[in-house]
């Protein structure tokens, strides 16, 4: 293995000392990733750095691995429900200390971070901490081993590493990586050791609530009031506030949210016009923004029966289209530039087969199952892997060397970012395209830009891989996803062609390929009845009614058989009881 370290068994720890023989064995092999090789005692290790821009990024594929294949009291079920778990208690009530990180060495592919974790609720001087570390890989952020200084922390993966893991993991979620500001940074790396003394009557005695978003509601000198469920302070306001492009996404999904009816309103902008000219208002005609497709939810069809409900849903569908033009999507379009997957794009996505989904649909028809459902709802929370990732960080230089490319060779080229399209002629279906492009000699098309992370070196023997989107004569395969999701931003933006980018970081010739990709009618006339008998069939009747059978207990074709099966059954039952009359 390339890049451990092997140190002296001489150079141990007190905390190695300390154990018996049987336990000292347990901790040589945490150390020991080969027969030959050993890495160093993390206790016994100077120079720890607290920059948390040096932290390993582990994803939550690596916890969720590493909680459940190693030996712990942690399993599937538990960590899917990680919120109850007494290790995300230990990271929300803020008991996971300051995280410190050491590269070993320069050439070593390892890396620890450390902490200490408060024992218990009780916080004070006599407070008991234990120390734990974590080895994780640099670059890929994957788990090898870590340890614990609790009673269980070295026989198994305890609550304590857990804890410090879910610390990691907030971390990257929310960006701070990307910000210089000193004052965020030190507001999620702050701990709890002790308490500042305060007025009785100043204490809240509960526990912070898992699902709590918002701060309490407090008056203006930031004291909670026990009195009244209204807050007197801007939740836009300050770095951590609460966004006004999140509001905004809120207030259409759900105009008579809590948020809005629980602050006083003359102290406090929602970012909604409602008349005033204050200068937190934004500056869009939100009226015209069309309401969500999710809107069509209504909880009194919970009694229907599936055909009544599908027939039901189709005409409230019906009602939606007639609503908007696509005047109002084009607004929506503009609003959803930048962030790219704000909350209201994914508010707006919600319910509506996006172009990236077309192929797996198309190929589901006769079953499209739970997961699939859940998945167009956005009921799951997505994780972003190794790969996503990856994409994310070299979008803008692949755009950048795309730019430069097609100025070479066409006049007065412009590529311009854009938003959630959505066609008023069919609104169930919405592409998100990577920029909108122009010039003299063709005109308007789009651009999708991939960069793939198997191929982040270059192109080196694609067309010897059967999952390559193109083919040997470099065309985009008509088989391939990606085909389908082009052909779909293309029927929905209402566009003649686009060009496919592949990027990767290689600078041979060959390592960056750009297929032009012109709008195929027949492929999409084929395409579009197995899409729309999908969404008409079971996406739609979730929209309407969320415990809808179909997502509640499997896929369409299999809720036919069960209920195949109990009217047999019944009918059995009867005609059996006939006969004994």
């Amino acid at each position: 293995m390339a890049g451990t370290i092997d140190v002296a068994t001489s150079n141990l720890s007190s905390y190695y000392q300390s154990l018996d023989i049987s336990q000292q064995f347990q901790y040589d092999r945490k150390l020991t990733p080969s027969k030959e090789e050993r890495l160093p005692d993390p206790f016994t290790l100077k120079n720890w750095k607290r920059d948390i821009n040096l932290l390993p990024n582990v994803a939550w594929l690596d916890i969720y691995k590493y909680l459940v294949d190693t030996t712990s009291e942690f399993t599937q079920d538990t960590v899917k429900a990680y919120k109850s778990l007494k290790a995300y208690s230990y990271f929300l009530c803020g008991h996971v200390q300051d995280i410190y990180y050491h590269d070993i060495e320069v050439e070593c592919q390892f890396c620890f971070v450390k902490s200490k974790i408060l024992s218990s609720t009780l916080q004070g001087k006599k407070a008991e901490f234990y120390h734990a570390w974590i080895c994780t890989n640099k670059k890929s952020g994957s788990i090898l081993t870590a340890n614990c200084t609790c009673k269980s922390g070295l026989g198994s993966a305890c609550d304590h590493v857990a804890a410090v893991l879910f610390k990691l993991l907030a971390y990257f979620q929310l960006e701070l990586h990307t910000t210089t500001s000193s004052s965020k940074l030190s507001t999620w790396n702050q701990s709890k050791t002790h308490t500042s003394p305060r007025p009785l009557k100043k204490i809240c005695f509960k526990r912070p609530k898992r699902s709590d978003l918002l701060p309490y509601s407090t008056h203006t000198d930031g004291v909670k009031d026990t009195k009244m469920n209204i807050s007197y302070a801007d939740p836009t306001a300050g770095a951590a506030g609460i966004s006004e492009i999140q509001l905004t996404a809120l207030k259409v999904a759900a105009p008579n949210a809590a948020i809005f009816t629980s602050f006083t309103t003359n102290r406090v902008h929602f970012g909604i016009p409602n008349g005033s000219q204050g200068n937190r208002i934004i500056q869009h005609d939100w009226s015209s923004i069309p309401r969500p497709i999710t809107s069509l939810y209504d909880p009194e069809k919970a009694k229907l029966n599936s055909r009544d409900l599908r027939t039901i849903s189709y005409q409230a569908f019906e009602e939606y289209k007639k609503l908007y033009t696509q005047n109002s999507y084009d607004k929506l379009c503009a609003v959803t530039v930048f962030p790219k997957r704000s909350p209201l794009w994914k508010v707006h996505c919600a319910g509506r087969i996006i172009a990236s989904m077309f192929h797996r649909i198309a190929h589901s028809i006769n079953n499209p199952n739970r997961a699939l459902i859940k998945c167009i709802m956005q009921y799951k929370l997505e994780y972003d892997g190794a790969a996503v990732i990856y994409s994310k960080q070299m979008t803008d230089s692949a755009l950048n060397c795309y730019l430069a490319t097609m100025r070479k060779s066409h006049g007065n080229f412009t590529l311009k970012a854009t938003g959630l399209h959505i066609n008023s002629k069919f609104p169930q279906f919405a592409a998100s395209p990577d920029g909108i492009i122009h010039c003299e000699c063709h005109g308007k098309g789009a651009l999708e830009v991939i960069c793939p992370y198997k191929y982040k070196e270059g192109l080196t023997n694609w067309y010897k891989d059967k999952d390559c989107p193109i083919s040997e004569s470099k065309l985009l395969k008509e088989n391939h996803p990606y085909f389908y999701q082009v052909q779909g931003l293309l029927l929905v933006c209402e566009l003649d062609y686009c060009d496919f980018f592949i990027w990767t970081q290689g600078n041979n010739a060959g390592d960056k390929i750009i297929i032009r990709v012109w709008r195929n009618d027949g492929f999409i006339e084929k395409l579009l009845p197995s899409l729309n008998q999908v969404f008409k069939n079971a996406i739609l009747p979730e929209i309407v009614n969320k415990e809808c059978y179909f997502t509640k207990k499997g896929s369409i074709e299999t809720s036919k058989k069960i209920l195949l099966i109990k009217e047999v059954f019944v009918t059995l039952v009867i005609n059996f009881m006939c006969t004994l009359l």
